[in-house]
């Protein structure tokens, strides 16, 4: 990476940004992410001579077809450009330091100021000269796009935003995801999960929502790789977004957990009882994924029910706590929410108590480990069925009642085997392809079935 240190004019940048020189990158960016009065103070200090932090620009020049293109992306600097540019158009007046609401430090409000409550057409010309021409610090940036991306990582790292603001501004895959999943809403309204199952509200939390389906993501998908939980603080979410700038929001585990939160969230929509935390929603995630393909999926009827008597259990368990009576439910699972809770044992100890008491209590129904019928069972189900399929003749599914290639007939278990059903004779029937398909995985008992 190569960097330049030049200076440009406060009309300079503008000009550049109204000829579609000075481009926002949206990997990058925030969006319009100043309130008036930081924008009132940015044009105070430039009016003060102040000198603003540098300004990163990458430099992007191709040639093509014999033709040169060249333009700027803001790195950092976004948010100033956007307040110069709303001012020198009229867009605000500034702030009257004499004002007590706009708590400028003593010595400023016992002085004049002659630009107070004016917009740029209020100023004197001398004063618009001064402020157009105003010089700015630009470090101009060539080097290829991944080294721009960590330029500016390392950029915000010291900025002064929520921890989660921060991320949100990161680039890369697995910001944008958590940010579609979590409901930022110039990217996308989130999963209803977290609105309407939990409570949350992404929109006016400064990051709340999206901090903790960071944390989901990374304990699943974490999980998923090693059968271990890790630790959910702040460094290591950080770390996780860093590492994972080129996560695949189209790929499998990402797909995985949207599954996931569709079932939790078709299973606890309209949930009754007290609203499900964070720490019980982490862990019926990862629960999920442990029981998918294990047991019938059938158990997520159950789970509202259950998730009210474990919350009935915690609550008895403080209750007891504050007489000085600490039980098992206290020790295994409510003290660690409240004490070292983002560290790996605490949330493997819960994690643990927290499926054992599940499992205990939903009874979920086992599926078959065997999947499919052998080539024996086959055989013998083609030739006791006649090499017809069962479902014929039928209106719904089949009218075809003619024999049918042993290559093309397919076993069909009329029980599920995706909802416990076993893989066995008894719920075997043979089936055209197409039939097969068409039914799925319901259970639909086929003509003289008992």
């Amino acid at each position: 990476m190569d960097t330049k240190p030049i200076t440009k004019s406060v009309k300079d940048l503008v000009e550049l940004r109204d000829a579609d020189m000075l481009r926002i990158n949206r990997e990058y960016q925030r969006g319009d992410a100043w309130n008036i009065v930081q924008k009132q103070k940015l044009i105070d200090s430039l009016l003060r001579g102040y000198h603003l932090p540098v300004f990163y620009l990458h430099d992007i020049t191709k040639e093509v077809g014999g033709k040169v293109s060249s333009h700027y992306e803001i790195i950092d600097g976004q948010q100033r450009t956007n307040a110069i540019s709303d001012f020198l158009k009229g867009g605000f007046s500034l702030l009257d330091p004499r004002e007590p609401n706009s708590k400028f430090p003593a010595f400023m409000r016992e002085e004049d100021c002659i630009w107070a409550s004016k917009t740029y057409s209020d100023l004197t010309p001398e004063l618009q000269d001064q402020f157009s021409n105003a010089k700015l610090s630009i470090a101009e940036i060539q080097g290829d796009e991944n080294e721009a991306r960590d330029l500016f990582v390392r950029l915000q790292a010291g900025s002064d935003l929520k921890p989660q603001e921060r991320r949100d501004a990161l680039p890369g895959g697995f910001c944008t995801f958590v940010n579609e999943l979590g409901g930022r809403l110039e990217v996308a309204a989130g999963h209803p999960v977290f609105r309407n199952v939990m409570g949350m509200k992404p929109d006016t939390d400064r990051g709340t929502t999206r901090q903790f389906v960071a944390q989901l993501a990374m304990t699943l998908f974490n999980y998923m790789d090693s059968h271990r939980f890790c630790p959910t603080d702040k460094g290591t979410l950080d770390d996780y977004y860093y590492e994972h700038v080129g996560f695949n929001r189209s790929a499998s585990r990402a797909s995985v957990l949207k599954s996931i939160l569709d079932n939790l969230h078709d299973a606890l929509h309209g949930f009754l009882g007290p609203k499900p935390l964070r720490h019980e929603v982490l862990h019926m995630t990862v629960m999920a994924h442990q029981w998918d393909g294990k047991f019938h999926d059938d158990w997520l009827d159950d789970l509202a029910w259950a998730l009210l008597e474990f919350k009935s259990a915690t609550a008895q368990a403080a209750l007891d706590a504050r007489h000085g009576v600490n039980n098992d439910h206290w020790n295994r699972y409510v003290h660690l929410t409240r004490s070292a809770s983002d560290k790996v044992e605490s949330i493997t100890s819960r994690h643990n108590y927290f499926t054992d008491w599940m499992l205990n209590f939903i009874e979920p129904k086992p599926i078959d480990p065997k999947r499919s019928f052998d080539a024996w069972e086959r055989e013998y189900v083609y030739l006791r069925d006649g090499g017809r399929c069962r479902y014929a003749p039928s209106d719904d599914f089949c009218r075809d009642n003619s024999v049918m290639d042993f290559r093309d007939a397919h076993v069909h278990h009329v029980d599920p085997h995706s909802k416990g059903g076993k893989t066995k004779l008894e719920n075997a029937v043979l089936t055209h392809r197409e039939c097969n398909q068409k039914i799925g995985n319901r259970f639909i008992a086929p003509p003289g079935w008992d």
